[in-house]
């Protein structure tokens, strides 16, 4: 199967179109969560470890989802540029945003989330304690609760702003969690290669004169 035909950014119907061909369905916004979680922790974006993670998540064999590996190459590259951009474009991937299709939007961002925080939960095994700081915490916790929404059976008017506000709370939310942890591995780079440097202190350097 070819990707050649897409676009600079994957929509959310080619990655439902494509995963529709390996018999998964309701599952774009689940995936794209899932891919940005594990990014956002640290995780290696390398092609095997993305389809491993795909193939856990969906309960499906490694060779089944190596037929859509390209795609999913694509999505985890968009995922690592868009969070990495100076002008915050990190973006989403919903159904399209129709007030007459509201419900379903609202469940697609409580599967966003729940995905998130699987992705997230699997990258971040090798992060210490205190590494996740009290406000990455709250905001986990507050992701962790959209992902727990069901589906409304009905919406209102003042629904759709909630709704948009959760969107960009999820975003700038997830930007946030990315740089975070990103500067905090950073620093330890910085740090570990001063500490060698440093080495045991010399015989001269304890001698008492």
């Amino acid at each position: 199967m070819s990707f050649e035909c897409f676009n600079e950014k994957i929509t959310f119907d080619e990655i439902a179109e494509n995963l529709s061909a390996i018999g998964v369905y309701s599952a774009a916004s689940e995936i794209h969560g899932l891919i940005s979680g594990y990014i956002c922790s640290g995780g290696d974006g390398h092609e095997e470890n993305i389809v491993r993670l795909v193939a856990g998540q969906l309960e499906l064999e490694y060779s089944s989802v190596l037929e859509i590996n390209q795609l999913l190459s694509f999505l985890t590259k968009q995922v690592i540029e868009q969070l990495q951009h100076p002008d915050f474009e990190f973006e989403l991937l919903l159904p399209d945003d129709d007030i007459d299709e509201l419900r379903a939007c609202i469940t697609a961002l409580g599967s966003w989330c729940s995905g998130f925080m699987i992705g997230f939960g699997t990258g971040a095994k090798n992060l210490k304690d205190h590494e996740i700081t009290r406000e990455l915490q709250e905001i986990l916790k507050d992701m962790m609760a959209i992902a727990e929404v069901e589906e409304a059976e009905y919406v209102e008017e003042d629904d759709e702003n909630d709704f948009y506000e959760l969107i960009e709370f999820v975003r700038t939310s997830s930007m946030l969690i990315f740089t975070e942890l990103a500067l905090q591995r950073e620093e330890q780079s910085e740090d570990q290669p001063q500490q060698q440097s440093k080495g045991p202190e010399s015989d001269s350097d304890s001698t008492v004169h």
